[in-house]
């Protein structure tokens, strides 16, 4: 088998990586992946978290969270941010927010607007 597999399957289990939580019913919703995971400075952070948080602005459309390399902390997270109106980016506001919100207050984050995304379905 090669080496992935052998990785993801552990005593007749498929371990995907995907993180999940259950409801009071029993069901189970996948809310992120292990392997997205940032290392800052000794903190995991799940990009999903620091997403949510810049969805909470009004003015963010779209947010997407990635690690960075950083020589001391392993890792920044950097969030790239698309805004409902192109004319008025939420850079300053958006940012004062996740630091406020987020329980991730000592991570550096870096902000870069975009104009427009394309997601993938």
């Amino acid at each position: 088998m090669p080496d992935e597999t052998v990785n993801v399957l552990k005593d007749g289990w498929l371990y995907t990586g995907d993180i999940a939580t259950m409801d009071q019913d029993g069901y189970f919703y996948i809310v992120d992946r292990k392997k997205d995971m940032i290392i800052s400075g000794g903190f995991n952070v799940y990009p999903r978290d620091i997403d949510e948080v810049f969805y909470q602005h009004p003015k963010v459309q779209e947010a997407c969270s990635i690690g960075i390399p950083d020589p001391k902390r392993g890792e920044n997270i950097k969030v790239y941010v698309v805004s409902r109106k192109v004319k008025q980016q939420p850079r300053k506001n958006s940012l004062h927010t996740a630091k406020q919100n987020s329980q991730h207050t000592s991570s550096p984050l870096r902000l870069s607007s975009a104009r427009n995304c394309r997601k993938r379905t």
